[in-house]
């Protein structure tokens, strides 16, 4: 593959990447509507974890490299559906930093109780 062919992929894997980081810092991290924002998150993810995945699999030197990544990033983005909450309150995401798998207990931003989430 030529070097300028390349660039443009890396181009375009930028856009994309850079596209899917403002849609959802702008839907989730804006509004109120919790159960909208509930249904969406494990589908961002997952977009996410296709994109990720499409760049290593078109860049990775060897299936070996790319094998190694995926058993590296895939429990990452599965920990972040399952620990993270948002709040009816408020709308607002919440993950708990200090604890790996614990979900948190109230809301970061406003401190509503997260209990029987």
């Amino acid at each position: 593959m030529q070097t300028s062919e390349m660039s443009a992929v890396r181009i375009g894997f930028v856009i994309a990447w850079a596209t899917l980081a403002m849609a959802g810092v702008g839907f989730f991290q804006q509004g109120s509507n919790a159960n909208l924002k509930r249904r969406w998150y494990p589908w961002y993810i997952s977009l996410s974890w296709v994109v990720v995945v499409s760049y290593l699999s078109y860049f990775a030197p060897s299936w070996g490299v790319l094998l190694l990544a995926l058993f590296a990033i895939t429990p990452l983005f599965i920990v972040s559906i399952r620990t993270t909450r948002f709040c009816e309150v408020c709308g607002a995401p919440s993950r708990k930093k200090k604890v790996l798998f614990n979900k948190p207990m109230s809301c970061s931003r406003c401190g509503a109780c997260f209990h029987g989430w």
